[in-house]
């Protein structure tokens, strides 16, 4: 007689973010409400007995009753294959979502997606701006979410009017909410980056130098290896393998000059594959500075491991900017970011240059952008009116 599969029920869990029900079906995730609510073991009861005659539930359906949570679970289904890079690694976007959707969650969850109207958002905006979130981080995030009904909208899952009817609420307004402004991101001084020298691996500072030198995000220089250069003209050309603009098309091209070649001359000599600016090389040469070329004493304890962190083949955004403000500590200068560097080469680009030529170096498809990293020349403007006014 030929052999009858026995398909088991599904497990009734607990999803602690939400405090919801729900539970799996292969890929697929359905949601139940409250864990523990009478409505929700309801639910189960019936998603069990439509198993059991055979059926498969929640298949090509959209429920009446779909709620945020459910709205949110088949939007990362989406994301998850919508937000990647070239090579189908994950961009960061997905990280943005994620924070952008927690407050949503956090008071929504198990509300109707039709009954989820601008009141509503504007109290999740409250709850971004309890969170201590500046107004423009606010004022981004809003757009995601109401980013994710658009999204319901296209798939027949939101109806049209309920996002409409969000986007009508307005963002924020400077000087008009409890939301903080941060200050414009200014160029680094020069003194603090000075400070930091002996505070970092040769590695770190070596990047330091060449974002001051090319004027590139972070991001785009971390990653870099020697079959990425080509060293063939008097101006050495990098092409990353992810930027910023990358979904838009655009070509992203870095310079190196005379300068930035001395930088990197050093580490050509790595072998074919390997990443320039090694994390674990820095590690490695730290510990061989330390006294006899070990770094702990012979009667040291192992450390107990309070992470899952491993050093890396290369340096990520993370790593880098921590490696920066540790050494400002240790130099007693004032903290600062990695991406204020590229402010720094803007406004000597712009300086010497102009803003046509900065704009081309760094990037950007509009002056108006460069514009914003270009820190104005106020000596030559007093210069001017020494003779004008």
């Amino acid at each position: 007689m030929p052999s009858t599969s026995v398909r088991k029920a599904p497990k009734y869990c607990l999803h602690r973010a939400t405090g919801c029900a729900r539970v799996r079906i292969g890929k697929r995730t359905i949601w139940l409400g409250r864990y523990n609510s009478p409505e929700s073991l309801q639910r189960y009861a019936q998603l069990i007995a439509s198993l059991s005659a055979g059926n498969d539930p929640a298949v090509g359906t959209v429920p009446n009753d779909l709620t945020i949570v459910e709205l949110v679970d088949r939007f990362w289904t989406w994301a998850g294959q919508h937000y990647r890079h070239s090579d189908g690694t994950p961009t960061s976007e997905i990280h943005n979502y994620k924070s952008a959707l927690a407050p949503l969650l956090a008071l929504y969850a198990e509300t109707a997606v039709r009954e989820f109207g601008p009141k509503c958002l504007k109290l999740v905006r409250d709850e971004m701006v309890r969170r201590g979130w500046c107004r423009r981080s606010v004022n981004q995030n809003m757009h995601r979410v109401r980013a994710v009904f658009r999204w319901g909208v296209e798939e027949e899952l939101v109806p049209a009017p309920v996002h409409q009817a969000l986007v009508a609420v307005r963002g924020l307004g400077k000087g008009r909410t409890d939301a903080p402004d941060r200050p414009p991101v200014r160029p680094v001084p020069q003194e603090h980056i000075d400070a930091i020298k002996d505070h970092v691996s040769k590695q770190v500072w070596a990047l330091i130098r060449l974002q001051l030198l090319c004027g590139a995000r972070p991001g785009e220089l971390l990653p870099i290896r020697r079959q990425d250069i080509d060293t063939s003209g008097k101006v050495w050309t990098y092409t990353p393998m992810h930027h910023k603009n990358e979904h838009r098309g655009q070509e992203r091209v870095i310079w190196f000059g005379p300068e930035a070649q001395k930088v990197l001359t050093p580490y050509l000599l790595r072998p074919e594959g390997a990443y320039l600016f090694s994390p674990r090389d820095a590690e490695r040469e730290r510990h061989a500075a330390s006294p006899g070329g070990v770094h702990r004493r012979p009667d040291q304890l192992p450390n107990e491991k309070k992470t899952d962190r491993v050093v890396g083949k290369f340096y990520n955004i993370a790593s880098y900017r921590r490696a920066i403000h540790r050494a400002c500590q240790k130099a007693g200068v004032p903290s600062w970011s990695p991406h204020r560097l590229r402010h720094n080469a803007a406004t000597s680009l712009r300086r010497d240059h102009g803003i046509e030529t900065a704009q081309i170096v760094l990037g950007h498809r509009s002056p108006l952008v460069t514009e914003i990293y270009a820190e104005a020349d106020t000596a030559r403007a007093r210069e001017a009116m020494l003779k004008f006014g």
